[in-house]
């Protein structure tokens, strides 16, 4: 099921590069209507749980606000265990106020079910991803 995963999200990473609106893109192809989602704790975007397909587009948009020449890649996507894939994202971007070009890397453990994203936890390496699951089942 795993090797599943990491395809179906590979499949949604090259579908997004081409997107003409990732932020829909995400919305209506990836996340689960009940996503569980949580920024990099302590992270200045972290302000707790996001619950629901409409509150991570809300996280999401307030990005492509900030930056509106954001890009997101993802350089590594591994088998993280049954129903499991940690995403190494790279963002980068302008940021709109202060006209600063920015990138970040961090690490998402992502939890699949039924083909949708259900479950995002944000790590800002890939080892503390792999920390957090543990060793594979």
């Amino acid at each position: 099921m795993s090797e599943a995963d990491v395809q179906l999200f590979q499949t949604w990473a090259e579908q997004l590069a081409i997107a003409e609106d990732p932020l829909d893109f995400w919305y209506e192809n990836v996340w689960a209507e009940d996503i569980d989602h949580r920024a990099v704790e302590v992270a200045p975007d972290d302000h707790g749980p996001i619950i629901g397909r409409d509150a991570m587009r809300a996280y999401v948009a307030d990005w492509y606000e900030m930056f509106p020449d954001l890009t997101i890649s993802f350089e590594d996507i591994t088998d993280a265990g049954p129903g499991r894939v940690i995403a190494v994202s790279h963002i980068a971007g302008t940021a709109r106020a202060s006209s600063v070009p920015t990138e970040l890397r961090f690490a998402i453990v992502w939890t699949i079910r039924d083909g949708k994203i259900v479950r995002g936890r944000e790590y800002w390496t890939r080892s503390e991803a792999l920390k957090a699951v543990g060793p594979k089942e």
